[in-house]
């Protein structure tokens, strides 16, 4: 983050000097600071991404690029829709990105835990207090290894559990999965918008793999730089529309 923001502060002068005939004054700190700060990722990013993922540490940029990404997006929204919708509006999109994104998360662990990192998939575990031997069965269920009517020798212990217990092994497991966000509706509002940064970055990376090839690597600079430039203009031109403890951090940082 020093380099990126370093070589930022440097290349955002060049940019003034060079387009100041050229870009209307209201929106000239936001453009030089977005192009100083894609060309600062694309420089700096590959070999942080690099030694992370050699680390087999590959959900550490993994899950950074999703945070910004949503940062980013939220910011643009703040910007441009947000203005034009009333509070109740507003509140009501904010709790239905929660409520998508919980559901997401929460499929992932019952069905692709490996689409969540350890942590995240530790962190429910503990709070769910869920059986192992349930999480287990149902993956196993979804991925069609393990069958009702005729159970292999190795899955035996999940129907025996299953049935000590009363319950059939299909259970409404999405439906569960859609009901666990409804928490959010005795937050406030400002926790609210704290929680809908933490769980929906998660969310949006249910729907790729961390593996460690070059196409991952590819599309995860063009996101991670797209973003960071695009938070890094608001938090020079338009501090306000950063939300959250991360926009504030960010603000903090690159001011």
């Amino acid at each position: 983050m020093i380099r990126l923001v370093a070589t930022l502060n440097a290349l955002n002068p060049l940019f003034m000097k060079a387009l100041y005939p050229y870009v209307d004054g209201e929106y000239f700190l936001f453009t030089t600071t977005l192009l100083a700060g894609l060309v600062s990722s694309f420089v700096h990013f590959p070999r942080f991404q690099s030694l992370k993922i050699d680390e087999e540490d590959k959900y550490y940029t993994f899950d950074w690029t999703f945070l910004l990404v949503t940062k980013a997006i939220d910011s643009v929204i703040s910007a441009t829709v947000s203005p034009h919708l009333s509070p109740q509006a507003n509140d009501m999109v904010d709790l239905s990105v929660i409520l998508v994104s919980t559901y997401c998360v929460m499929t992932a662990w019952w069905f692709r835990p490996d689409r969540l990192s350890p942590q995240m998939v530790n962190w429910i575990t503990k709070m769910t207090r869920i059986d192992p031997r349930i999480q287990k069965g149902v993956q196993l269920l979804h991925e069609s290894t393990l069958h009702r009517t005729s159970v292999p020798s190795d899955t035996d212990e999940f129907r025996t559990y299953a049935a000590s217990k009363g319950k059939d092994v299909k259970g409404p497991i999405k439906v569960g999965s859609a009901l666990a966000g409804l928490s959010v509706l005795f937050e406030s509002a400002k926790r609210r918008n704290d929680l809908m940064m933490f769980v929906t970055p998660k969310a949006l990376g249910t729907f790729f793999e961390a593996s460690n090839t070059e196409a991952r690597r590819k599309w995860e600079t063009v996101a991670f730089s797209v973003s960071f430039a695009v938070l890094v203009a608001f938090a020079r031109s338009s501090p306000a529309r950063l939300r959250g403890v991360v926009g504030k951090g960010l603000s903090y940082m690159v001011m």
